[in-house]
C-alpha cells in the first residue's frame, strides 16, 4: 500500500502567507504614522484652545463657568450631549439642495460653501 506524506505547506502556499504577513505589517506601520500624527494635531489644537482661552478670559470678563456652560449648548446642537460637533444637512445657497455642513463645495451644483464655524474652514 503506498502511502502519501504531507510534509507541510507548499513553496506557494509559504510565499502567499509571507506577502500577506509583510502587507499586514506595511497596513500596521502606516495605521502607526496615522496615529501619531492625529496625536500630534490633537496636542497642537488643545494647546491653541487653552492659549486663545487664557487670552480671551485675560481680556474681558468671561469666566471658566461661562465656557463651560457655551461648550454645553454648542455640543446640545444637535440633540446629543456626546463632547462632539456632528455635521448638520444646511441648504446649499445656489441648488437649493440638502449639503453635508462639512463640505467645502455642493456636491449638486458645485458652489462654495460657507462655514458656520470659523474651525470648518
Amino acid at each position: 500500500m503506498f502511502h502519501s506524506f504531507h510534509y507541510g505547506p507548499s513553496f506557494g502556499e509559504l510565499a502567499n502567507a509571507n506577502s500577506k504577513a509583510n502587507s499586514a505589517e506595511n497596513k500596521a506601520r502606516t495605521a502607526e504614522f496615522d496615529v501619531r500624527r492625529l496625536v500630534e494635531r490633537i496636542d497642537s489644537l488643545a494647546l491653541t484652545c487653552q492659549a486663545m482661552w487664557e487670552l480671551l478670559r485675560k481680556k474681558t470678563d468671561l469666566t471658566d463657568d461661562e465656557l463651560r456652560q457655551k461648550m454645553q449648548e454648542v455640543d446640545l446642537r444637535d440633540g446629543t450631549a456626546d463632547g462632539r460637533l456632528k455635521s448638520v444637512a444646511v441648504d446649499c445657497t445656489e441648488c437649493g439642495r440638502p449639503v453635508n455642513s462639512r463640505r467645502k463645495a455642493c456636491q449638486y451644483c458645485g458652489c462654495e460653501m460657507q462655514a458656520d464655524q470659523v474651525f470648518d474652514k
